[in-house]
Order: C-alpha cells, then structure tokens, then sequence
C-alpha cells in the first residue's frame, strides 16, 4: 500500500500530474493509510488528531471518507478559530495546499469573477486534476447552474456535447462549489497571447461551440454568457472547445424583465428592449465572439450600457418599426445618444449625435453609418461578413440558427471518405 504525506499526496509513485503542481508536498509522520480508497473520518480524529485543527475535528466527522486533509502550514488560524471562512467581499478563504471537502486538495487560484473564484486541485480520490468553482457566499445562481448542468449530463451522459461536464457539486463552509473536468485554458487566455486567428482558424475552433449550442438549442437550454472567458480549450486538441460557465442559463424562451443579462460586448439588442430571451441570444454573442477572435478585439467594446447600444445602431441601424413600437418604454422618441432636429426647408426630422456623447466619443457615428465591409475589409474575410450579417438581427427570429450555421461556408467541413 503507498504512503501518504499530509496533503494525502503519494509519496510513491506520484501521479505525472501532481508532480508538476505548485503545493509543495512534505513528508511528515505520522502517515495515513487508505481504507477503501480513502480513510474514515473515526480514523482521522482518533490517530491522526494532531494534523488537523479544532475546528476540524467537528467539522470532519459529517465526512465518513476522507481523501485529503490539506497541509496544517496552508490552514488559516483566523479562519479555523472564528469558524468563517468568508472574506469581506464575499469570497470563499483558502490557499494552496488546503482542501475542499476533504477531498480535492487546493493548487492554485485559476481565475476569479463576480460571482466565484476557480481553483486548479487534485481530486484526491481518483488522482486527477479537476477545477473547482467555488460561488462567493449567498450567491442565488447555485441552483440554476446545476440544474442546467445536470439537464445536461443526463441529455449527453457521454459528453459529446462540447458542453462543459459536471463531476461533483456541494457545499463547504457556507459557500456552493462544482467540480469540472480540467480543461488547458480558456479563449479568452488564448486570444491574449496571439491576439487574432485567421478565418480559416476561427472556422476550425469555433465550429465545436456551434455543436455546444445546437445541443443546448435542441434542448430549449439558453446560455445566455457566451463570451472568450466561458470558452474553454483542450490542451490536446486546439479545435476541441467546450461551453463553460452556466450560472445564468435558462430555458427557452424567459422573459427578460428588469433583469441585466450577458457581459455588455456580447449582450444581445433583446437584453436592452426587455424582451424575449431565446437560442438566438447566444447566437448574437456568438457572433460577437467570432467577429472578437478575427478582429483581436471586440467589435463593439461600449463603455457603458447606452454607449454599447449606440455602437450596435451605428452598425445595424434603428430597430425597425415593428420592434421599434414594441419598446417605446425604453426608446422614446429617438435614441438617447442622438438629438433629432427638422431640416429647416423640408422640414423633414433627422437626427445628430448629442453633443456631450459625441465629445466623449468622437469615433461613434450615427445610426447605420459604418458596416461590417468597413472593419472587414479583405475580399477573403467576406465570408465572416457574410456570417456575422446572419446573426446580428434585430429580430431573435430572423437570427441564424446553430444547426444552419454549421453548413455555413465557415464552419462546414466535408466529411471524410
């Protein structure tokens, strides 16, 4: 039977992964020995006292099997002696060489966002390395996401949806986590290092996303967060990208409301007008995110929440009538960026940029007076041009739809022989 140091790491025979790990492992006695894969929470507290803290002792024993319990070095005393392991903005608190659940030994911060931080660790009961999302305290979003990733794991219980898999899910001092399979990094990690692709490599990587979202679209599942940071990359397939980050899924279709959905450079025009939120609402952000990876940057990167729809209307022009009278209570007149004035012969209205918007923005035209030839303007990008036009509809109905986008000239690859 292998040793075990304090961490619950293998002294012998270390799994490649946990080798090139950044907690430092330490030989310390005295040393556990596994029962069924694990020891038991008994054990724990009557040999092995010493290598955890007081507040452990309670807490361990609504753990019948335990995996790891963490490096004493990495505990924080403050934490272990008030029993609040909640920081002043909500955070869960913990370090490398910690644990999660007695179980899955802490490495490193992976990323961190409004609503959780991402640990890299070791699941210490199959030796794997996993990512452990763990929710800020009182976050509300817990249960949609794993009913949403749940849906999912019993819809694909293969995995084939190059949706992100689900392993585990719980709670540890008063804060929720998940655990996910380990991917390389994300799309958003990667565009920082090479900035753009070329179209043809755009084509190849995102196609996996089109299959994540015809899967979710068949389904009546709606993401509603797609951008570069909820895009994850495999480190043995570069084209093989998975759909993360469900927090803010929902079915198809749900009212907006008074709700703020999507990060603002993806956020879909349905978003702003309080409408309906469909499948076509991640084929917006899709759209968004694809245009993103040619260009090396956002295509609309407003600054707030109405600088980012007048870079919408400079592109694609005023709402049209229709949905224009639908969302009077949020339009008006005109557009709030805009002032209208009447031609003084004619008398016909047209409109100007408000004066203190156009100084604070003076790239941003009017309405409809920049296209998408205009920032694409290669012969050999038309065929993004020609994609993009399909999925920034103001119209949710009018949107193309994953499953025609994948016999797009972009995306589609003839199959093997």
């Amino acid at each position: 039977m292998s040793k075990i140091s304090e961490t619950g790491t293998k002294l012998e025979e270390l799994h490649p992964v946990v080798e090139q790990k950044s907690v430092k492992v330490e030989k310390l006695k005295p040393i556990f020995k596994r029962v069924n894969n694990g020891i038991t929470s008994q054990e724990i507290i009557s040999t092995y006292s010493k290598l955890i803290t007081d507040y452990e002792k309670k807490e361990v024993v609504n753990f019948p099997v335990v995996y790891t319990i963490g490096a004493f070095s990495a505990k924080n005393y403050r934490c272990h002696r008030t029993g609040l392991f909640t920081s002043t903005c909500a955070s869960f608190e913990t370090s490398s060489g910690d644990h999660v659940a007695y179980r899955y030994l802490v490495d490193r911060v992976l990323g961190d966002g409004s609503y959780s931080e991402v640990y890299r660790c070791i699941d210490r009961k199959t030796e794997t390395p996993v990512a452990v999302k763990i929710l800020k305290h009182n976050m509300q979003i817990f249960d949609e996401e794993v009913q949403a990733l749940t849906k999912i794991s019993q819809l694909d219980p293969v995995g084939k949806s190059n949706c992100i898999r689900l392993l585990d899910h719980g709670k540890f001092r008063r804060h929720h986590y998940l655990v996910f399979e380990m991917m390389h990094c994300s799309l958003a990690t990667y565009l920082d290092d090479v900035k753009n692709v070329s179209v043809q490599e755009c084509g190849k990587m995102m196609r996996s996303i089109l299959f994540a979202l015809d899967f979710l679209h068949q389904n009546k599942i709606v993401h509603c967060d797609v951008k570069p940071d909820n895009i994850l990359m495999s480190s043995s397939d570069p084209n093989n990208l998975k759909l993360a980050d469900f927090g803010l899924a929902t079915k198809d279709p749900t009212d907006v409301g008074d709700s703020i959905l999507q990060t603002r450079h993806f956020r879909a025009p349905e978003i702003y007008f309080q409408g309906i939120i469909t499948s076509a609402t991640d084929m917006w952000s899709f759209g968004c995110v694809v245009a993103q990876m040619v260009l090396g940057k956002p295509l609309m990167a407003g600054r707030h929440y109405y600088d980012q729809l007048a870079l919408i209307e400079q592109f694609f022009g005023l709402p049209p009538i229709p949905y224009y009278k639908r969302h009077l209570h949020f339009y008006g007149d005109y557009p709030k960026h805009c002032e209208k004035f009447y031609d003084s012969v004619t008398r016909k209205p047209f409109l100007r940029l408000e004066m203190i918007y156009h100084a604070a923005n003076p790239k941003t035209g009017l309405p409809g007076s920049k296209t998408l030839k205009d920032v694409f303007p290669d012969p050999e990008q038309f065929v993004i041009v020609e994609f993009l036009s399909r999925c920034f509809k103001y119209e949710p109905a009018e949107r193309i739809l994953p499953t025609f986008a994948l016999k797009h000239p972009l995306f589609f690859q003839e199959p093997n022989l």
